[in-house]
């Protein structure tokens, strides 16, 4: 649950710094917010997903010496919006933005390749407004060696081997895969849930409740009992209705410490 407070706080940030800061447009890779003594950090990309776009954002992050690998305390974000492009490209993104956990959070829209980043987040945020699109992806030209059947049968099964990778359900795959690529499809809410578009990674959730609970001296069991308390209250739910986003965040952790889930220190 601290989880939450931190992605509001993220919001917040972010509302600030693109109200002081002009959009990027196309590809590029933006540095919206960067804190280097808590290492806080915040990009944005938009656009055509293209080879090289890991580049860009891998020496932004060495231009701000960003610690690599687990991200600890700190808040890790990508704002992610893009019509589709390079899956490959895609797929190395997702996987840089796996190791050093960060959370991704779409918004205009997100198809195609787009899904496949949204799918690496530790966190992955998809607001109800945002579509998500899903098609099969295309070639440009003919394969160089081999056929067309065993060239698309090998991009579906890296698909597969990626989606699970990231504890994804590899049906998503195929569900790309039956769409031709001029017929994209929004994924429903209920289809979102399914393919766990819209939660934590199940093995980074079950990392961060298991270390909640060792940093507050209970078993897994007893935090799990905190917790179902503090949802059957409806906590969260009474503190997003907080007019102003600084109250939301006072009052998720007013009520987490309440109902146990977080130390007075945190």
């Amino acid at each position: 649950m601290a989880s939450a407070r931190l992605a509001l706080a993220a919001l917040l940030w972010l509302t600030h710094v693109w109200a002081t800061s002009n959009q990027a447009s196309g590809a590029e890779v933006e540095i919206s917010k960067f804190d280097p003594f808590r290492q806080h950090v915040i990009f944005k990309m938009k656009g055509e997903i293209k080879r090289g776009d890991l580049g860009e954002l891998q020496a932004r992050a060495e231009f701000l010496k960003l610690r690599t690998g687990p991200k600890g305390g700190s808040i890790r974000l990508i704002v992610f919006g893009s019509s589709g492009g390079d899956v490959q490209e895609a797929m190395r993104i997702g996987r840089w933005l796996r190791e050093n956990e960060f959370t991704v959070l779409i918004y205009q829209e997100c198809a195609s390749a787009c899904v496949y980043i949204l799918a690496a987040g530790v966190e992955r945020i998809a607001p109800d407004e945002v579509a998500v699109l899903v098609h099969r992806p295309y070639l440009l030209d003919q394969p160089s060696t081999g056929s067309l059947h065993r060239t698309m049968g090998e991009l579906l099964q890296l698909s597969r081997d990626y989606f699970a990778e990231m504890n994804i359900p590899e049906a998503l795959a195929d569900e790309m895969f039956s769409v031709e690529p001029a017929q994209s499809r929004r994924l429903t809410a209920r289809e979102i849930a399914f393919y766990r578009l819209n939660q934590q990674d199940m093995a980074y959730h079950e990392a961060q409740q298991i270390s909640a609970a060792k940093r507050l001296g209970i078993d897994r069991g007893e935090y799990l009992t905190r917790l179902r308390a503090y949802q059957d209250a409806g906590a969260s739910q009474k503190c997003l209705k907080e007019r102003f986003p600084e109250r939301q965040i006072s009052c998720l952790t007013n009520e987490m410490r309440r109902f146990g889930l977080m130390s007075p220190d945190d």
